[in-house]
């Protein structure tokens, strides 16, 4: 049986498993995964014998300045989804940032205040008409409304 080559990173990740297990004997990288896209490294799975619970097993993350085991596939894929990029464009960016500051009432009444500012600077002469004026204060009264805070007499 041919002796499996051990890289740099799958060599690392035995020693981090060594720190972690110190009384475990007989390691073997069974398997070795580059990884780009959530963070750059490679994930290495390594078997070994622990002498209080027999055959044993760990996933380690090598990167190129760290090492980190996991005992589970659940602790790994809490990892993974952590570190998932999320790519958003910068709209849905402002959108979810307003959103979290004050809801869709807060959503509403700045896309009304906007809304009525851009079409002023467009339109100089224009004048709103009768009904959107106490549609606009009437939001963002509301808005505003709900943001203070009331004293218990």
């Amino acid at each position: 049986m041919a002796k499996a080559v051990l890289t740099s990173a799958s060599t690392r990740a035995i020693d981090k498993v060594k720190e972690g297990y110190p009384n475990a004997k007989g390691f073997r990288c069974r398997e070795e995964v580059q990884i780009g896209g959530i963070e750059t490294g490679e994930l290495c799975y390594i078997e070994f014998d622990d002498p209080k619970d027999g055959e044993n097993e760990v996933y380690v993350f090598v990167k190129p300045d760290t090492a980190r085991i996991f005992d589970d596939v659940p602790s790994l894929l809490r990892f993974v989804q952590g570190n998932i990029p999320k790519k958003v464009g910068w709209v849905a960016a402002v959108i979810a940032n307003l959103l979290d500051v004050g809801g869709i009432a807060g959503l509403v009444a700045i896309t009304m205040v906007i809304t009525v500012c851009a079409l002023s600077i467009i339109n100089r002469s224009l004048v709103l008409p009768e009904l959107w004026q106490p549609a606009i204060l009437t939001i963002i009264g509301f808005y505003f409304g709900t943001k203070t805070q009331t004293k218990p007499h």
